[in-house]
């Protein structure tokens, strides 16, 4: 049998696998066996703010006896349920500790959730959300769009010289971020440092939706020029 590591941080330091195959086996080896709720939850916040980012040896590799079908039908069966108990709990806005306990909980109901596998579909899920690791942040305040217009007249040429920035050609990405920095400490108000900001984010959502509308082009494209070919296929054959 194999031997795995006694804590979360171990385990993903060594670990070599598919995604779905170290979820479930981190799911029967740390979160099954956990002798209570409280370390089930601190193991499953462990894994979330260490998966993906902890660089592992790759010395221990694991596969799980489920086939990734049955995960891939389970999240299907279940992705708006679990999107919907997540949401549920951001709203709260608990403390991280209280977040995991009570996501936890939520995994446990038997009879949403009946079997090892569809926990494990969560714990897959919840893995390529990008809501998670989950953190408690502090309210802040809405602003009036007439106060957002006067700001945007104000880090408007900021704002064009942070783009700028951006596309300048920088060898690396701190050396955009230390650009960044020093133009957002040139503005002198914290509301305008808001809409400096939220005017950098429309501007990379902008560019990520241009990006996904290129691509389901192409997949259409690529789709059509195959039907195409079977056409031609057929035609021949005939």
């Amino acid at each position: 049998m194999k031997k795995y590591p006694e804590n979360t941080l171990d385990f993903l330091k060594h670990v070599d696998g598919k995604v779905y195959d170290v979820c479930a086996i981190f799911y029967l080896k740390y979160l099954k066996t956990a002798a209570t709720a409280e370390i089930a939850a601190q193991r499953l916040r462990e894994f979330y703010e260490n998966c993906g980012y902890t660089e592992s040896d790759q010395t221990i590799h694991v596969e799980a006896e489920t086939a990734p079908e049955m995960f891939s039908q389970l999240i299907d069966e279940n992705r708006d349920v679990v999107a919907k108990i997540v949401e549920n709990l951001i709203e709260q806005n608990p403390s991280v500790e209280n977040f995991y306990q009570l996501l936890w909980e939520q995994m446990q109901n038997k009879i949403l959730f009946p079997s090892d596998d569809a926990v494990v579909a969560i714990i897959i899920q919840l893995f390529f959300m990008e809501k998670i690791p989950y953190y408690q942040l502090s309210t802040v305040d809405t602003m009036e769009d007439d106060e957002y217009v006067t700001l945007l007249e104000k880090v408007k040429k900021m704002y064009q010289k942070a783009i700028f920035a951006i596309n300048r050609g920088y060898l690396q990405k701190t050396q955009v971020a230390g650009q960044l920095l020093m133009i957002l400490k040139e503005m002198p108000s914290m509301e305008e440092q808001e809409v400096f900001i939220a005017q950098l984010i429309g501007y990379y959502k902008s560019k990520n939706e241009y990006l996904k509308n290129r691509v389901d082009d192409l997949e259409k494209q690529l789709e059509e020029a195959n039907g195409e070919e079977e056409k031609q296929v057929e035609k021949t054959k005939n």
